[in-house]
């Protein structure tokens, strides 16, 4: 049973979704990127994994889930990428449900 839906964003560091999803068989975990290739060739690297829990999107397709429909979120290293587009901040906001926590490790924070 899901007791939580993870959002990590920056597919650079899938292998801590991974680590988690292994650990933690009540969370569900899908790996998000601005850069669609970078998801792309992240989900190649990890195919042998077969971990269904961990779910692989492009930021194209994060618009087709509901509001609400994370419980937290993690950005290492990711989240300066996704600021360039208001909008892309604006859905990774009403993709995690009120309340949730947003989990931030940027090399230069100073930038926000």
């Amino acid at each position: 049973d899901t007791i939580l839906r993870l959002l990590v964003i920056g597919a650079e560091h899938s292998d801590l979704a991974l680590e988690l999803a292994r650990r933690f068989p009540c969370l569900d975990v899908t790996v998000t990127d601005s850069e669609p290739a970078l998801v792309q060739d992240a989900e190649a690297i990890w195919a042998n994994e077969a971990l269904p829990r961990v779910v692989w999107r492009p930021p194209g397709m994060l618009g087709d889930l509901a509001p609400g429909s994370f419980d937290m979120a993690l950005a290492i290293d990711a989240l300066h990428r996704l600021a360039i587009s208001r909008d892309a901040l604006a859905l990774v906001h009403d993709l995690l449900r009120p309340a949730a926590c947003l989990l931030v490790a940027e090399l230069a924070p100073g930038l926000f």
